[in-house]
């Protein structure tokens, strides 16, 4: 607090941390992850998800969660909710997809991998507008 000259709220309650900061910085991480009121709507999260954590400031939202959803399944639901967005970047391997999206000033990264049954998923995020306008 002091190095950065703002007052953060910090709550160690249910299962999570949660660190809220004036400028509107929230972010969560822990066993029982909710997304914040000012997470993105346009940034989906995968359905069946588990959170793990989730950061969110004025121009930027991000998201690790797990699934035991196949690596390629989520690409799926990704690409299918993705689709009117335009897909600037694809890179696969054997156990590791990502994408990369774009429309207007925003800008959605996703990336999934797979092992040992679970199914890791990254969410970024991010514009130039106030996210408060997303």
């Amino acid at each position: 607090e002091n190095n950065s000259g703002g007052n953060v709220d910090l709550d160690l309650s249910e299962g999570k941390v949660s660190i809220k900061g004036e400028d509107g910085t929230n972010v969560q991480y822990g066993e029982n992850v909710t997304l914040p009121s000012n997470f993105p709507t346009n940034a989906p999260v995968y359905k069946d998800a588990k959170l793990l954590v989730v950061s969110v400031n004025d121009r930027e939202a991000s998201a690790s969660m797990t699934s035991t959803d196949s690596a390629s399944a989520i690409l799926s639901w990704y690409e299918s909710q993705l689709s009117a967005w335009t897909k600037d970047q694809s890179f696969d391997t054997q156990d590791y997809y990502m994408r990369a999206f774009s429309r207007g000033d925003e800008k959605i990264t996703v990336s999934v991998g797979a092992a040992d049954g679970t199914s890791t998923i990254s969410l970024f995020y991010q514009t130039s507008a106030d996210i408060g306008t997303k």
